[in-house]
């Protein structure tokens, strides 16, 4: 949060990372109907920062579509949000993706200039475990819209929760794999 308990919890992070060499944190702070408040078109911040005192961190704000299940709990499209993503003090936009499809990144062309961001290349709601080519040819088309310097991240649309361990395993694996072909490793 961004009162007193954030910033206490920004200290104590900011200690305990000096230590172990950490360079990201990621916090997660469901809040019941942020939805509403994007989709009738309030135009402030609505979304928790903590600031991690002493440290040089970077804000990433992660936005989905929901996993309920495996589906999807909220529609609409991005380009529509992209008001609200220019005005958060954030570096990195860590987003979905994969589920959604790709139309949608030309729209990222209207980020405001220096936010970065994460692209999901793996869908989360299915059992299906991506090939390596279609995880490689994701990161391609993206940085082929929106240029290499624009993706910072790429990853999973969200959390794995929703499926057996081993199915994240390999989900895991074959995000590595199409990141190294991308790459040319």
């Amino acid at each position: 949060g961004t009162g007193v308990r954030g910033r206490a919890v920004g200290r104590r992070l900011g200690c305990a990372a000096a230590g172990w060499g950490v360079w990201v944190f990621f916090f997660f702070q469901a809040e019941d109907g942020i939805r509403d408040r994007l989709v009738t078109g309030v135009q402030t911040c609505a979304l928790p920062i903590c600031t991690v005192g002493g440290l040089d961190a970077k804000i990433a704000t992660h936005l989905c579509f929901g996993n309920y299940g495996g589906q999807s709990i909220q529609k609409g499209y991005w380009k529509d949000l992209m008001p609200f993503l220019n005005k958060l003090d954030a570096d990195h936009l860590v987003l979905e993706f994969a589920r959604r499809g790709y139309d949608e990144l030309e729209a990222f062309k209207e980020l405001k200039p220096g936010t970065k961001l994460g692209v999901g290349v793996v869908d989360i709601k299915d059992n299906e475990v991506e090939p390596t080519d279609v995880i490689a040819g994701r990161i391609e088309n993206a940085v082929s819209v929106l240029g290499i310097d624009r993706i910072k991240w790429v990853h999973p649309d969200c959390g794995f929760w929703m499926l057996p361990r081993s199915v994240a395993d390999r989900k895991m694996a074959a995000l590595v794999a199409g990141r190294d072909q991308f790459l040319g490793r």
